[in-house]
């Protein structure tokens, strides 16, 4: 997910029909968009140490519950700890909370780290969108987050 964008639904049901090429290409369940994906130096690693495991699904099958409690237990284990606020709203009240990292931890974060690192690596925004089906700017702009990194980065290349 971190290196294709591919939500979990899809990752879990590719199948070795879906990789030619060096490229994915599958309808995604959600949207059943047609996803067009290139591998990367990265995915094609994942890929390659799966792709004998199994001569018709890439991965076995797990829920996404599954999938969330366990990214939970590992980055505890990792002590994925740095505090993270979380606000909800019951009705107009507003309700924080400081919680430690790893309990956000979900694999849909997987597919928003994809998003903003491929935009930190200069990937344009069309192209993103694209990988990622995103049909509207106002829903992918959720995904991702300018980090101070690129922040610095731009500024100094624009002003030093």
């Amino acid at each position: 997910g971190c290196f294709t964008g591919l939500r979990i639904s899809d990752i879990i049901n590719l199948k070795q029909e879906n990789i030619n090429n060096d490229t994915i290409v599958v309808n995604t369940l959600k949207t059943g968009t047609k996803a067009i994906i290139p591998l990367n130096k990265y995915s094609r690693i994942i890929y390659d140490r799966y792709k004998s495991v199994d001569k018709y699904n890439l991965f076995q099958s797990i829920s996404n519950q599954k999938m969330n409690t366990y990214l939970k237990e590992l980055g505890k284990l990792a002590e994925i700890n740095t505090p993270v606020q979380i606000i909800r709203y019951c009705g107009a009240e507003r309700l924080e909370k400081l919680v430690p990292k790893y309990e956000v931890l979900t694999s849909h974060v997987a597919r928003k780290t994809f998003i903003t690192n491929a935009m930190i690596k200069g990937m344009t925004t069309e192209v993103i969108m694209d990988i990622t089906t995103h049909s509207s700017y106002k829903a992918f702009k959720r995904y991702f987050k300018v980090v101070d990194e690129q922040k610095r980065s731009q500024m100094n290349n624009a002003f030093n």
